[in-house]
């Protein structure tokens, strides 16, 4: 009976995935990308590079592509190299043309602002677009996720305090986007968690 009900629930979990995929590359393959500004009013104000930038920046935190401009695409590069990274940021320079190059070879396409400034995007394929969705959806929430130049001491870590509402057991975290990672009440489901959160896009 057990290994009944671990086929059919493996089934199950099978299934839902292939029809989601589906959904997915439905939503990002077959509907073109600009209908997503049908109905954004903001854009009809934007005009040049600022449009452009504009466009390519919702595409990227939508999952369409990667975009990257001057300053992303040296430090993609060159990393924590501050000198190379320096040299990068002036137009035309043997740097700048090198991490053109590197990236063009990690099938990035290169463009031109009208202000002769180059910027990259990358396309994701039906392969990747799967995959980042499903990496995206499930976020886990952690002792480091907050991050703070000006308090570079943060205490981090969980403990076990009291839910300020009836005083039952709770677990905390500093360092969290979320003090409260576990906690008791008697609202349905009884035990809640702010640990994992699961995100399945913006909707437009």
């Amino acid at each position: 009976m057990g290994k009944y009900i671990l086929k059919r629930l493996l089934k199950s979990v099978v299934s839902l995935f292939a029809v989601m995929s589906i959904v997915i590359l439905m939503i990002f393959e077959l509907i073109p990308e600009t209908k997503i500004f049908d109905n954004d009013p903001a854009i009809r104000k934007m005009k040049g590079d600022t449009r452009t930038v504009y466009m390519y920046q919702k595409w990227d935190s939508l999952g369409y592509l990667d975009f990257k401009r001057k300053p992303e695409l040296c430090s993609e590069v060159y990393g924590d190299d501050a000198e190379k990274v320096k040299a990068c940021l002036i137009n035309n320079s043997s740097e700048q043309e090198e991490a053109l190059q590197t990236l063009e070879a990690k099938d990035y396409t290169v463009h031109t602002f009208k202000n002769k400034d180059p910027y990259v995007v990358h396309q994701y394929n039906w392969i990747e677009l799967l995959a980042n969705y499903y990496t995206r959806m499930f976020v886990f929430d952690h002792p480091n996720a907050v991050q703070d130049a000006g308090n570079p001491d943060l205490e981090r870590g969980y403990s076990w305090s009291k839910n300020p509402d009836n005083g039952t057991p709770a677990l905390i975290c500093s360092g969290c986007t979320y003090k409260y990672q576990l906690w008791f009440n008697g609202k349905f489901p009884f035990v809640h968690t702010n640990a994992l959160k699961i995100y399945f896009g913006d909707s437009y």
